[in-house]
């Protein structure tokens, strides 16, 4: 019985799941006041959280054995973004003074347009790969 294919599906369905929330969440942010309740760092941070838990899932849904096959430009542009979604937490939480006045509202902006790359980024991959794999 092969336990690693069995925890890549299901490390596929939470992730699609997780992907499902987060993007229900930025939809729900650029609503913005028009909800009921609405608190943009309170959007911000249960984004944050769940693009970090799409990251990690993606890991390991897309390269069960540890071994990241991905070409390194995409590898160092997903770290790349990773990074910079993690510099938004740090300069909210430090209230560092940055030249385009960062809020939590502006922020979240950044961080779903950070999240929305990384998703098409590795989507697309995981599309080209299979198309090349089914043609040759």
């Amino acid at each position: 019985m092969n336990t690693g294919m069995n925890t890549a599906n299901w490390m596929g369905i939470i992730s699609n799941i997780i992907s499902a929330i987060a993007f229900i969440i930025i939809l729900l942010g650029f609503k913005g006041k028009q909800l009921p309740i609405y608190n943009e760092k309170l959007y911000f941070y249960i984004l944050f959280i769940l693009g970090f838990a799409m990251s990690i899932l993606a890991g390991f849904r897309d390269f069960p054995d540890g071994h990241f096959k991905l070409p390194q430009i995409m590898l160092w542009t997903l770290m790349l973004l990773g990074f910079m979604a993690f510099a938004l937490v740090v300069s909210l939480l430090f209230k560092l003074k940055l030249p385009i006045g960062l809020n939590y509202s502006t922020a979240f902006t950044l961080l779903s347009i950070i999240i929305v790359s990384k998703w098409i980024l590795t989507r697309s991959y995981l599309l080209f790969k299979f198309f090349t794999n089914t043609m040759g």
